[in-house]
């Protein structure tokens, strides 16, 4: 905050239409991607889950169907789910890990 004002804290300060807080933090792709667990493990595979994320964003790029045929997430080198901002400029993006 001292440095330009910016209150991470605040959701508001993550627009980039505004601000640009990916500068405060590293990009994703430097995370070892052998340190995260894969989306196969995660309840992003689960069809239910990613039935209700599509009927209430109709966020339908952020899906794809699985080898079962039923709706899963679609990840980025198989870790990674982009949110569909992330997904047209994610060198611009905030990792969230949980």
């Amino acid at each position: 905050y001292e440095s330009n004002g910016l209150p991470l804290e605040f959701y508001l300060s993550y627009d980039l239409t505004w601000n640009e807080p990916f500068t405060f933090f590293d990009d994703f792709r430097k995370i070892p991607i052998n340190q995260m667990m894969p989306c196969n493990d995660t309840v992003l595979m689960e069809a239910k889950d990613i039935n209700n994320y599509v009927k209430l964003t109709g966020d339908k790029d952020g899906v794809e169907v699985g080898a079962t045929g039923l709706l899963q997430a679609k990840c980025w080198s198989g870790r990674w789910w982009l949110a569909p901002t992330c997904r047209r400029r994610p060198e611009k993006c905030v990792p969230v890990v949980t």
